[in-house]
């Protein structure tokens, strides 16, 4: 068959592959349709680039600017999108995970009713949270939701999970615990506790401990308004190669701090529940192997 025939079919076809990465471009990212064509960007350009190399051994120049440029397009999409949706889901759309810290102290009674309806809303695989007895009717809201719950050595602290719990075997008297899940993501709490608060001196010996915490991928959170910018947290984060997950520090709730490790990128950080609460939306970049850690 002459290739001349099938030109109008190739026209057809390039203007379809324009067409799916202004749609892809312009529409929101969570589209089965937009999730499909991004993650086979890079089939899609490297086939395109090929097809030009083709038409240009076939002296076919106008076949061939048609491929290279929706080539560049393609490359071009990628590039702008490497901090976004798009570049996650060409990643082999790695698993996404949703961490919350909640302050449920002092809950006022005029408070209640609207804590209560924001709470059944709220969607997060691990929870950590501080209360009081003030807080007894939004603690029962969350246990409806959440089936695995442990409470932390520092008194009125608990970790929340959809997923079963796990200590790790470490024994560390000086210095908060280290909980595991399923999933193989560790939570590091460093809550504030007013009968003994986390100082310098314990975060000093939880830095130099930090070779026995393990590869799997670590979230450290914090209650602390001091900490956070302290030389010893900071010492802390290096060892640990942690990044903050606020990049913006003009938050209502300045005491909550989420850091994690390069194994996690932070898609999404807000305060749902003003001045109460801090979510953080998190995917997997790599596998990580399995952790030492011993069953509750």
């Amino acid at each position: 068959m002459n290739l001349s025939m099938k030109q109008p079919f190739l026209q057809l076809v390039y203007l379809g592959a324009m067409m799916s990465l202004l749609y892809i471009s312009y529409f929101p990212g969570d589209s089965a349709f937009a999730q499909k064509i991004a993650a086979e960007s890079l089939s899609i350009m490297f086939g395109l680039f090929l097809v030009g190399g083709i038409f240009l051994f076939l002296k076919r120049p106008y076949l061939m600017l048609q491929s290279w440029l929706a080539c560049m397009s393609f490359c071009y999409f990628l590039k702008g999108s490497s901090d976004s949706f798009y570049y996650a889901s060409a990643q082999q759309q790695q698993p996404v995970f949703q961490l919350l810290q909640l302050d449920l102290k002092a809950v006022l009674p005029e408070e209640k009713t609207v804590l209560l309806d924001q709470l059944s809303h709220l969607q997060a695989d691990l929870i950590y949270l501080q209360a009081d007895q003030s807080a007894d009717a939004c603690l029962s809201e969350i246990e409806k939701k959440y089936s695995h719950k442990y409470e932390l050595e520092t008194k009125n602290s608990w970790v929340y999970s959809q997923r079963p719990l796990i200590i790790d075997s470490s024994n560390w008297t000086f210095a908060p615990l280290l909980i595991d899940t399923q999933a193989q993501i560790r939570l590091l709490c460093l809550p504030q506790n007013k009968k003994e608060s986390l100082n310098s001196n314990k975060i000093q010996q939880l830095s130099k401990q930090s070779a026995f915490i393990g590869p799997a991928p670590l979230f450290v959170v914090s209650w602390s308004r001091d900490l956070p910018w302290s030389e010893e947290l900071r010492n802390l984060r290096q060892n640990l190669e942690l990044e903050d997950s606020r990049l913006d520090i003009n938050w209502q709730t300045e005491g909550q701090h989420i850091f994690h490790s390069k194994e996690l990128r932070c898609l999404e950080l807000s305060s749902p529940i003003e001045a109460r609460s801090l979510f953080g939306r998190y995917q997997m970049q790599k596998t990580t192997a399995p952790s030492a850690a011993s069953y509750l």
